[in-house]
């Protein structure tokens, strides 16, 4: 055989063990885009024709939730629900009733006219939120669901896709998992001209690669940017050790409307010790979580890891920093 032949056979050989590779590649990448288009009816503007969008709607007017949720992530619980879409709008309004509808009570303080005097009693207010997509995850273990780790993972997998392809941020500050998102808080953030790498909620942790709950905002500055206070209060703890967190700070903020502690972790440098005070915008530390910082912690590159904890525990921070 001559060296053409040999060329070419050899040529071809290469061809076809390409193609073996490249080509699941290509129709895997293809089919998720496919799948992702078609339950994110945001991404390909037929939001109008969706069964799903319009149960929605439906239930959205009836209820006059106080926030909303994004029709992607209903309709991907749906697919692992059932096994399938529900092509019954019916079905998609009980089904979202039922699992994504919550009714709250709250206190109101009600002012009336008695006998020319105003007179404030207290009553009893029924209103109705939508699940945030952290309470949808931290549930998909329970009945009626019982989702395993797989689906799971699935799932947080094609919601953070539909996210970014066109579906709108929901009310826990930020697509999950994703950059960007909304704050919606009164304390200015730690780190100046920051950008939302990871929001708060469902998400695949990059260094794991497993399905786990986020509770903080990953917020990126410029490298080594100092890291600020929120707000007045008092250093109770800082640590160095090896860890998860890295070096971190945490700060009691026990003010007239409100008491919470910040966390602030990913550190380069500590500048605060335990029982000093600061102020709003007082400098803490240094932002690190770079590889070659010193105990980065768990991290992929640097940023400063935000924590918000009430006594009812961790809560979005989106909701307290702007």
């Amino acid at each position: 055989m001559n060296s053409n032949k040999k060329g070419a056979i050899m040529g071809i050989a290469v061809l076809m063990a390409l193609l073996l590779v490249i080509l699941p590649i290509i129709l895997v990448g293809g089919l998720f885009t496919i799948i992702v288009a078609y339950l994110n009816p945001a991404s390909v503007g037929m939001e109008q024709d969706d069964l799903h969008y319009q149960a929605l709607q439906e239930v959205s007017a009836e209820y006059e939730p106080e926030n909303d949720i994004d029709v992607y992530l209903i309709k991907v619980i749906d697919l692992f629900s059932h096994d399938k879409i529900t092509e019954d709008k019916g079905q998609i309004k009980d089904f979202i009733e039922t699992y994504f509808l919550l009714e709250k009570e709250r206190e109101v303080e009600v002012t009336e006219t008695v006998d020319g005097e105003e007179v404030t009693r207290t009553e009893t207010e029924t209103y109705y939120v939508y699940k945030t997509f952290y309470e949808i995850v931290s549930t998909v273990r329970e009945a009626p669901f019982n989702f395993q780790d797989g689906a799971i993972a699935s799932i947080v997998n094609l919601s953070m896709a539909g996210f970014t392809t066109g579906g709108s941020d929901d009310s826990s500050g930020g697509s999950p998992g994703q950059s960007g998102g909304t704050l919606f808080g009164k304390y200015p953030a730690p780190v100046q001209n920051g950008v939302i790498t990871c929001g708060y909620g469902g998400r695949i942790n990059p260094v794991t690669g497993k399905a786990e709950f986020h509770n903080a905002l990953d917020i990126q500055g410029a490298w080594h940017s100092p890291i600020t206070t929120i707000a007045d209060g008092v250093v109770v703890s800082t640590s160095t050790a090896i860890g998860p967190y890295g070096n971190y700070v945490v700060i009691k903020h026990e003010l007239p409307e409100e008491t919470f502690y910040s966390k602030y972790a990913h550190l380069s440098q500590i500048l605060v010790s335990p029982g000093q005070s600061v102020k709003q915008g007082d400098t803490i530390g240094i932002e690190g979580g770079n590889p070659t910082d010193p105990n980065p912690g768990y991290s992929t590159g640097h940023h400063v890891h935000l924590e918000i904890w009430t006594s009812e525990g961790h809560v979005n921070p989106a909701d307290y920093i702007y």
